[in-house]
């Protein structure tokens, strides 16, 4: 039996983000949605090769992405600048709600 690796990738890719989501918090002064996952872990490295999901890798990145309507999540590398208080500060300012990804 020969597989499509095209379809490998995106089977792939939808259970790593079901799996990333799947614990995803409400944040407490905001409608955002925010998923922790594990540096290095295999969710993340496939979340971080998904060429369409964004990723910021600072405050000013973030915020432009959550003021971004097209944008429904984002993903925040473990290597990026950005803390709890800076993502709940930036997610209470924001018009729209996301779904968070953040490594860490």
């Amino acid at each position: 039996m020969q597989v499509n690796a095209q379809y490998m990738r995106d089977v792939l890719q939808t259970l790593a983000l079901h799996e990333a989501t799947d614990s995803a918090a409400l944040g407490m002064q905001h409608g955002s949605r925010i998923a922790r996952i594990q540096p290095k872990s295999w969710q993340a490295d496939i979340i971080r090769k998904t060429v369409d999901l964004k990723s910021a890798m600072d405050p000013t990145e973030f915020k432009a992405l959550m003021d971004n309507a097209d944008v429904p999540v984002i993903f925040l590398p473990h290597e990026a600048f950005i803390t709890a208080e800076i993502i709940d500060g930036i997610c209470r300012e924001s018009p729209f709600n996301k779904m968070v990804i953040w490594e860490v």
